[in-house]
């Protein structure tokens, strides 16, 4: 698993997820042999601004749709960071770091990323189940 945050280099919005592909072409030909799955991918909502990497909800929603777009296209494994806001994250991380959820931290989709989902899902499953 690698996990991939353009944010956190400065990299403005428009030039995201083209380098999060580039790093990910870089890693899978240096290791053919290996398996390569994004763990962690993403753009906060609201925060601090890093260099040119500016977080709003119009910027995820920006990040979002071109990422599993183009991801898809490759047939790329990976998973979005994070499912939810986590407020307890802003003592460590600032403001930016209980932004970087797909959901509100009251199990509610940003309104930005209602036309991502197929009509009708406006929140994640609770579904229990034994891990084996």
């Amino acid at each position: 698993l690698v996990h991939l945050h353009p944010y956190w280099g400065g990299t403005a919005i428009e030039d995201a997820v083209a380098l999060v592909l580039q790093q990910y072409a870089q890693l899978r030909d240096r290791y053919p042999s290996k398996r390569v799955v994004i763990g962690e991918t993403g753009w906060p909502s609201d925060g601090e601004t890093v260099g040119e990497a500016r977080p709003s909800a119009e910027n995820l929603r920006a990040f979002a749709g071109e990422f599993v777009r183009r991801a898809n296209d490759a047939d790329i494994e990976y998973f979005l960071f994070e499912v939810f806001d986590e407020a307890w994250k802003t003592s460590a991380e600032g403001v930016v770091g209980a932004h970087w959820g797909l959901y509100r931290s009251n199990g509610r989709l940003k309104e930005v990323l209602s036309d991502l989902l197929p009509a009708g899902i406006d929140r994640p499953a609770r579904v229990l189940r034994p891990v084996s």
